[in-house]
């Protein structure tokens, strides 16, 4: 009998490099210009991204006032925005923007101009060993505003992966008072500053599952007198994405279907930290759901065999991923396996012990040729080429026959009772 179950498959087997974390170059400065007549293009010249693989360089800016973000320009290419906030009461908005630039052999040295609006600040620093393809995954962005008069700290927490690097830009607006120091206390590394009247600064640190930046505030900022004297601030932030999608060396992830159900398995060549996969399922590939764990071995340069069978698959497409999981709870996901089930040579009818009336369902009625009924003696009872998913037995008395559906490729027979 013909199966009708049919199987595709996206499957991966290519090495994967063991996980490459993101570094700072060591390279961020800054520059501001009046702050009284700002013009609406400012520069900074000069700035060089050291030769190195799969560079990416990030430009914070801020402007006076609340116009439209910058456009920002290095070396004639456009940067691409990443995240961007208006500072609450003062207006200023914060503006953080990123490029990919490739690997290279050479720096690359150019000015960094942003035109539009009334830019006062830029902030740069590159990084290296970037996924080039998706360099940023994830962005927050928040404002905040303080009525403490010498000293305040903001603390912003972002998700990140062990391999992966936080990058964040802060900036904030004491009005006619002045910040007379700041520090970046929660570990981060400062890249770039300007202070005058209006502070920004660029700060990065090592990826992990939650990743605090902080910054405080010291300077003459009491809201007593004016409200233009309360500090405001914004804070933007970004999660720079690893060369490396997965920590471990991931030789194939495969699927297909089993006697049991849909069978998956996969190879690791190499696991560094490996808590475990969580095999995920979905059925548009859009809204995924875990549906096990099977857990890895930890850190280990031997081969590794896995398997797993999804014994209730979903009727249709069942897109399958591993989600890799550390044991501090970064993750990241494999490449997609696509399974699509349809249903068997098998033949519904019902009810069953029947009355006057049966009832069947077959997965493609228009391939039934016909359909026939026997007793127990093997008497054709009765026979129709009119499908369409019931048969009346009114004239049949009680007893035991054989329902035989005939397709192109085969028949098919299912036991009945008539009471």
């Amino acid at each position: 009998m013909k199966n009708l179950i049919i199987l595709v498959l996206f499957i991966f087997v290519s090495n994967l490099i063991l996980a490459q974390a993101v570094v700072y170059d060591n390279n961020g400065t800054g520059i501001g210009v009046s702050p009284v007549f700002p013009s609406t293009t400012i520069t900074l010249p000069n700035f060089s991204v050291p030769a190195n693989n799969d560079r990416l360089l990030v430009v914070c800016t801020i402007n006076v006032a609340n116009d439209q973000p910058p456009a920002v320009t290095f070396n004639g290419t456009s940067m691409i925005k990443g995240a961007t906030r208006t500072t609450l009461g003062s207006g200023s908005r914060m503006t953080l923007y990123y490029l990919t630039l490739g690997s290279g052999a050479s720096s690359i040295t150019s000015d960094i101009a942003a035109t539009g609006g009334t830019p006062r600040i830029i902030i740069a620093g590159s990084f290296y060993n970037v996924n080039q393809t998706v360099p940023i995954d994830g962005r927050d962005s928040i404002t905040f505003e303080s009525n403490a008069s010498t000293s305040f700290t903001q603390t912003r927490s972002m998700v990140s992966r062990s391999v992966d690097r936080v990058c964040d830009c802060i900036g904030a607006f004491a009005g006619s008072n002045s910040i007379t120091g700041y520090s970046n206390d929660n570990g981060q590394t400062l890249m770039g500053k300007y202070t005058n009247l209006v502070f920004g600064g660029m700060s990065t640190k090592a990826g992990a599952s939650s990743v605090p930046m902080s910054w405080t505030y010291n300077g003459n900022f009491s809201s007593s007198a004016s409200p233009d004297n309360t500090l405001r601030g914004s804070q933007v932030g970004i999660n720079i994405r690893s060369v490396s999608t997965l920590p471990i060396e991931l030789v194939f992830f495969k699927g297909k279907q089993a006697k049991e159900g849909n069978e998956l398995y996969w190879q690791s060549a190499t696991e560094s930290n490996n808590k475990g996969f969580y095999v995920q399922r979905s059925k548009d590939g859009v809204k995924w759901q875990d549906i096990k764990f099977v857990s890895g071995q930890g850190t280990t340069s031997q081969t590794n065999n896995y398997t797993w069978i999804d014994d209730k698959p979903l009727l249709g497409y069942n897109y399958y991923r591993l989600k890799q999981v550390d044991f501090n709870e970064s993750f990241d996901y494999s490449p997609v396996v696509l399974i699509v089930s349809r249903k068997s040579d098998k033949v519904l009818v019902y009810p069953n012990p029947a009355g006057n009336e049966l009832f069947y369902d077959f997965n493609d009625l228009k391939s039934v040729q016909s359909i026939e009924l026997y007793d127990a003696t093997g008497k054709l009872m009765q026979e129709t080429t009119n499908i369409n998913g019931k048969l009346s037995i009114a004239q049949l008395p009680s007893g035991l026959y054989w329902f035989l559906l005939k397709t192109e490729t085969g028949n098919i027979y299912e036991r009945v009772v008539k009471q």
